[in-house]
């Protein structure tokens, strides 16, 4: 990976031991998240060490380095999510045409 990204070893090794970077999960191994409340996902955000909310730093490192064209999505189960429940009208209004002319609109 220090190749890929033009990085020294020591740079990597240096990470590693700090613990800032981590062994990748294969992106074909589910790993079942706990859920978490919003007062634990606002600890976990603001004890990232890149930054409020830059909780996966090693695909940040590969972003700035031009390597990464865009990070993963990821769901998480979570409890206390603000404005979840909008999302049970969603496929009541794509089946009235919520998005019938988006396709003719340059977004």
């Amino acid at each position: 990976m220090g190749r890929e990204l033009n990085l020294l070893p020591n740079t990597l090794h240096k990470a590693i031991r700090s613990g800032r970077l981590h062994r990748p999960v294969k992106k074909d191994c589910i790993v079942e998240a706990p859920v978490r409340s919003k007062s634990e996902r606002t600890q976990t955000d603001s004890e990232a060490e890149m930054g409020y909310g830059a909780t996966h730093p090693g695909e940040r490192v590969a972003a700035a380095m031009g390597e990464l064209e865009s990070a993963p999505i990821r769901f998480q189960p979570g409890l206390d999510v603000a404005q979840a429940g909008v999302l049970w009208a969603l496929p009541a209004l794509l089946a009235t045409g919520l998005l019938r002319y988006t396709r003719d609109q340059d977004v």
